[in-house]
């Protein structure tokens, strides 16, 4: 993105970057202002345009915004300015201009893409719809690979609990039904000697 900086004292505007730009850009152009204290507590717009009867407006977020594309589409000059409205209040800038350089596109009659072109699209194409494949493919064996584990660990933790739990009780936990407050065995605290076999 190219950014035109523009310091704005009191009132009058002073470029303190003029970089070059050129016609047919759209959303890439932007404007960046340093306001002074009296403009503190305005809402800024900023105000483009090539006929002083044509403005386009566009309200600063951060005190930046874009130049709208409508003044960009043609080479020559272009007018800036802002204003802010406090209240019953409104605070206007002097307007500049700006000179914008021929750039390679025109919003002319744009000729059909080139064979040459096609083949570039389309093999963009194919290579993003071989990588959705490979993703969807990846997401399918990650799957398959968990159920795999899960169903691991619920045997090795049937063998586990054998001595102490039931089997229906570990379907429950596996199931993610188990409620630890469900005792339908009544089953007693194991005395730590005993726990310590059943680990070893």
């Amino acid at each position: 993105m190219t950014t035109i900086k523009l310091k704005v004292i009191d009132e009058n505007i002073e470029f303190t970057s003029s970089p070059p730009i050129y016609s047919g850009d759209v959303n890439t152009i932007s404007t960046l202002f340093e306001f002074g204290g009296n403009w503190e507590g305005f809402t800024k717009t900023a105000v483009f345009y090539r006929e002083i009867e044509t403005p386009y407006m566009q309200v600063l977020k951060d005190d930046e915004c874009y130049i709208p594309h409508e003044v960009m589409m043609t080479a020559g000059r272009i007018y800036i300015g802002v204003f802010g409205v406090k209240d019953d209040k409104v605070k206007t800038s002097e307007v500049v201009f700006y000179d914008i350089g021929t750039g390679v596109m025109t919003f002319g009659s744009i000729p059909e893409p080139s064979d040459e072109i096609w083949q570039q699209i389309l093999a963009e194409l194919r290579n993003i719809r071989k990588l959705a494949e490979e993703m969807s493919q990846g997401q399918e064996d990650f799957i398959e690979q968990m159920e795999q584990t899960f169903q691991r660990y619920y045997e090795e933790l049937k063998t586990i609990s054998a001595n102490f739990m039931s089997v229906e009780d570990v379907d429950r936990i596996c199931g993610g039904d188990y409620d630890p407050t469900y005792d339908d065995y009544n089953a007693e605290p194991i005395p730590i000697e005993e726990l310590e076999k059943i680990l070893v």
